[in-house]
């Protein structure tokens, strides 16, 4: 079946169809190519600007292609914060070209390391246009050499659970706890409250501990990719100037360490939001570097290779892809609120060239850029 619109329900619900049908034998490729910066770019990830200073791991794109004979699609995830749609989109455009695969067909997703380059303007990091020139070639690159290595295959689809790592970052707080935001009023959700805080009453959200995977191997039974999907913002825990893939790099290498073998395992990042790795009921604990993002992988990478063993095969499945642009309503701020944020802003007086330092006053910025009523995302599902 081609690439087609399907209906929002269907097109949440897309990875199910995955397995359902019976069209063709499939085959399944994947590879990955090599996104390191050069030092002193900007990193994005935090409020403040960084640059660049030292490599602790590689970045990569990951592309993964499957065929079934009738059709093809590929996914590409890239360890990066965010990736602005016109990188994408010129991405999928060389792709398209190199590969004739349908750009409803191509499905690309950033990590959400906090410890890549800017790929877009995030708080007061700006992107390289020469990184992300070469970031979109990268991503097109890895998925043409994904297509070169389609090899018959057999695919498996499982879901585990890890609820050990996530938590959402919201909390319901007591009344008067919470110091007055730059408007003046006090919110009754606070993020990211001082660890074991007192006047903490409940989370103020959900969490998803599902871990899904879906795995490709060879007909002689050699792993060909994993792509895992976890619904948590990152875990950190680096020096400021340091770049990494963050605990989705530290995964992979724990998939291969624990399979013995070499593949192309992925992990992309679920439905976060405000799911992040720190429990602000309890205490804070301290960490080494790097450890609690190894020690996070780790978990769930056994939880990821505990549901691999658990996995049904099949070497016929249905192929699909839909791209559907969805609109929104905005959260808007009151003329009050942006008479506030502006009187703020001109108190500042010149803006630094660094940026903003102050929080409110960072803050105080999105009032005033978010004046549009409506706005869209592009949503891709395969």
């Amino acid at each position: 079946m081609a690439a087609s619109k399907l209906g929002r329900r269907e097109f949440w619900g897309a990875p199910a169809l995955l397995l359902q049908g019976r069209a063709g034998k499939i085959r399944a490729g994947a590879a990955t190519t090599n996104i390191t910066p050069w030092l002193g770019l900007s990193l994005a990830g935090y409020m403040n600007d960084r640059k660049a200073a030292f490599i602790h791991d590689e970045l990569h794109v990951k592309a993964i292609a499957l065929d079934n004979g009738r059709t093809r699609l590929a996914i590409a995830i890239v360890d990066s914060c965010a990736v602005p749609r016109s990188v994408f989109d010129a991405a999928k455009e060389e792709i398209h070209q190199h590969t004739g695969i349908p750009i409803a067909q191509i499905l690309t997703a950033a990590t959400h390391t906090h410890s890549a380059p800017a790929a877009a303007h995030l708080f007061q990091s700006e992107p390289d246009p020469a990184y992300t020139r070469f970031l979109k070639t990268r991503i097109a690159d890895a998925v043409r050499l994904a297509v070169t290595r389609l090899e018959p295959a057999r695919i498996g689809y499982g879901v585990g659970r890890e609820d050990r790592l996530v938590f959402n970052r919201r909390y319901v707080m007591k009344p008067g706890s919470i110091p007055l935001n730059p408007f003046g009023i006090e919110d009754q959700v606070l993020m990211n409250p001082p660890a074991g805080n007192e006047h903490i009453i409940q989370s103020a959200g959900p969490i998803d501990p599902d871990v899904t995977l879906l795995m490709a191997e060879s007909t002689e039974g050699k792993p060909i990719f994993a792509l895992c999907s976890y619904a948590l913002h990152y875990v950190g825990g680096h020096p400021a100037a340091h770049v990494s893939a963050d605990y989705f790099g530290s995964w992979a290498v724990a998939m291969q360490r624990m399979a013995g073998a070499t593949f192309v395992p992925i992990l992309a990042n679920g439905c976060s939001g405000n799911i992040n790795s720190v429990n602000f009921q309890k205490p804070s604990r301290t960490w080494l570097p790097y450890e609690q993002m190894g020690a996070y992988a780790d978990i769930l990478a056994a939880e990821a290779f505990r549901t691999w063993k658990s996995l049904q095969w099949e070497d016929t499945v249905e192929l699909n892809g839909s791209v559907e642009e969805i609109e929104f309503a905005t959260r808007q701020a009151s003329p009050a609120e942006l008479e506030t944020a502006k009187k703020l802003l001109a108190g500042e007086g010149a803006i630094p060239v660094s940026g903003y330092k102050r929080r409110e006053a960072i803050y105080e910025v999105d009032p005033i850029g978010w004046t549009k009523k409506q706005a869209s995302l592009d949503g891709e599902a395969v």
